[in-house]
């Protein structure tokens, strides 16, 4: 326990001096907003004596150590292989005990180096690190292939083949997801039963699985979180009686369900699996577990903004501590050592991505490490509000309103930004497009529309089906409010959002033209029932668009009443699409029919379209031009 103040190291981040109160900051660089984030992902080894990080430069990705002891830092350039972009990387860091690291890159697949930066080994096309055993000479770990359904493969991050000569567990050909025990045998795996799911559980290597009572017929809101080290207890998030989501501790033993450890009267502690949001490369909703041990240390979970409750009486201290010398910030324990004597902290806010700290729990100290963005000034950042309104039946939509800096909340131009999923949610949290706008003088809403997660099944339900109905409503309802607030400049509100967001844009010039006079679609969707077809031809991508969304079981008259392709005679505003030609999650013949639409209807409509990209930009020059187009658009048109 924490028992006197702690010392705290501020660091000189900035040369230029905060905006003065009530005046607007310069027009920043573009790039300030464009590039991405400089250094990611801070984990402290499992002895407490280095730091690995990411860290991003332009075109180049490293992985880095920093031995805390000689402050030297050792470097390992994460390889592109044969990417014809470079993407901003989100690299996964995990330690193979305390003498070796891995990274893991979507795609780039893995690779390894010992904490001096000797032994470099590149681990082709594997998925992370289930478990990492604790022979520090092999370095082995238990990683899953790329599979839908997965198989364990054991192998060396030091000569890429373990002493099983790779494969470990065989997937019998339906579980979709495997946890291990405290000395790595996997003991859990999560079957999909076509929309169902079950979990099935062994007591050794050598033994049977069998499915676990009451565990036999879950849906998609069963979160399966993490296996006690002795592998008796499973802890898992579950609907509560009044159909928000909390955490349990399942008794395998017992095959009994336990007490409800957390939950929340109005949000969801753990949302469904495919709309967890994440922050710094790790999940803003969910437990945290003890390295070795795997014993439940925190629950992490998002109102209005993230929170962390500890259950550990030393890390429930140390927050304490931290909140205290740091305050009105959000501090993220995001990583320790197994004795919890050396912490990273993530401290941040909605307008500062973010500074890294390590906190020396002996000495009680507080040192700075590194920013996440050393260009970005959080006092020249615009300033963001947790909002709540009423949509036109009553419903009470939350979502946050960004006020540029410097400037009077009143007669603003508005940008009404929706979120993609369809079902996920936006966070408090510092986001470079809202920052950017905000910049050059909008105001920017975001709402949480009904059908958003992490508010509770009964509100995630009220948007099944309503694509082209109340979620359209709940968005425009947003910008309404914000209108009635004086906030917004009636004759000056435009619509910007990628995915289903872009979805939302074309429905919003064709719903309310008298609304919004101009939009920015990046990769949405226009007709759904070619969306249906891409996805059985046998591409699961699409499928988040799709499923539990009511959509799926609608026939094509219907689906073609909310496609936008249908209604293209009703959009009068400009319009710029923004598409990946290898999109796998919205094809780019999405945007090629809606183009096709516009030019016989005359419409005005620009295009910025890139080869070698994905759903959403991630080459650095792409990105850079898109955030161009973007300033050009909106400084032409609002």
């Amino acid at each position: 326990m924490i028992k006197s103040p702690i010392r705290l190291l501020l660091p000189v981040l900035f040369i230029a001096t905060a905006c003065a109160e009530g005046v607007p900051p310069p027009q920043l660089p573009l790039e300030f907003f464009s590039r991405g984030i400089a250094v990611s992902n801070a984990e402290v080894s499992p002895d407490g004596k280095y730091v690995a990080y990411q860290a991003t430069f332009e075109k180049d990705t490293v992985m880095a150590v920093l031995n805390l002891e000689t402050h030297k830092t050792e470097v390992l350039e994460i390889p592109k292989r044969n990417d014809p972009v470079h993407h901003f990387l989100n690299v996964h860091i995990t330690w193979v005990g305390s003498k070796r690291v891995v990274y893991n890159s979507p795609g780039l697949g893995m690779g390894a180096m010992d904490a001096d930066g000797t032994h470099y080994n590149d681990i082709l096309w594997r998925n992370g690190v289930l478990y990492s055993f604790e022979d520090a000479d092999s370095g082995d770990i238990l990683t899953p292939d790329f599979a839908y359904f997965p198989n364990i493969w054991r192998l060396s991050t030091r000569s890429g083949i373990g002493p099983t000569e790779g494969q470990y567990l065989e997937n019998p050909g339906d579980v979709v997801g495997w946890l291990a025990d405290g000395a790595g045998v996997v003991r859990i795996g999560i079957r999909e039963m076509g929309k169902k799911y079950s979990v099935i559980y062994r007591d050794g290597e050598k033994s049977e699985w069998r499915t676990l009572h009451g565990l036999d017929h879950l849906d998609f809101h069963t979160n399966i979180l993490g296996l006690k080290g002795d592998g008796g207890t499973l802890y898992l998030s579950l609907l509560t009686s009044d159909n928000k989501s909390g955490v349990y501790a399942y008794d395998i033993v017992k095959q009994h369900l336990g007490e409800l450890i957390l939950s929340h009267k109005n949000y969801d502690i753990m949302p469904p699996k495919n709309a967890v949001s994440y922050l710094d490369g790790i999940p803003v909703q969910g437990v945290v577990l003890a390295r070795l041990s795997h014993q439940m240390l925190g629950i992490r979970y998002v109102t209005s903004r993230p929170h962390t409750l500890w259950l550990d009486p030393t890390l429930a201290a140390v927050q304490a501590a931290v909140d205290a010398a740091l305050p009105n910030r959000i501090n993220t324990i995001r990583s320790f050592s197994d004795d919890l004597q050396q912490l990273s902290i993530l401290s941040w806010t909605a307008n500062d991505p973010g500074r890294y700290y390590l906190f020396d729990l002996k000495k009680k100290l507080l040192s700075p490490l590194w920013p996440r963005t050393p260009w970005i000034n959080p006092n020249q950042m615009a300033p963001v509000y947790p909002i709540s309104y009423k949509a036109n039946d009553g419903t009470v939509i939350e979502g946050y309103l960004t006020v540029p800096a410097g400037r009077e909340p009143k007669n603003l131009p508005l940008i009404v930004y929706p979120h993609g999923g369809p079902f996920q949610r936006d966070i408090l949290e510092f986001d470079p497009f809202v920052q950017f706008l905000a910049n050059r003088g909008y105001a920017v809403i975001q709402s949480n529309f009904r059908g958003s997660a992490g508010y509770g099944e009964d509100f995630r339900r009220s948007g099944v089906g309503e694509f082209g109905g109340k979620v359209q409503e709940d968005i425009a309802d947003g910008a309404r409010w914000a209108i009635a607030q004086g906030v917004a400049n009636p004759k000056r509100i435009a619509i910007m959002g990628g995915s289903f967001g872009g979805y939302c844009v074309l429905m919003g010039l064709i719903q309310h033209p008298e609304l919004y006079r101009c939009g920015i679609d990046i990769a949405g969707v226009y007709d759904w029932v070619a969306l249906q077809k891409h996805r059985t031809k046998g591409t699961v991508q699409s499928s988040g668009l799709i499923n539990d969304s009511g959509n799926e079981e609608k026939d094509e008259t219907t689906l073609n009443a909310i496609s936008p392709i249908t209604q293209v005679d009703k959009i009068m505003a400009p319009l710029l699409i923004v598409h990946g030609k290898d999109d796998d999650v919205v094809p780019y013949s999405q945007s090629t029919a809606l183009i096709a639409e516009l030019e016989k209807r005359h419409r005005p409509y620009e295009v910025l379209v890139h080869s070698n990209e994905l759903h959403g930009f991630r080459g650095y020059e792409d990105v850079h031009e898109l955030f161009g187009r973007i300033e050009a658009f909106f400084g032409k048109h609002l």
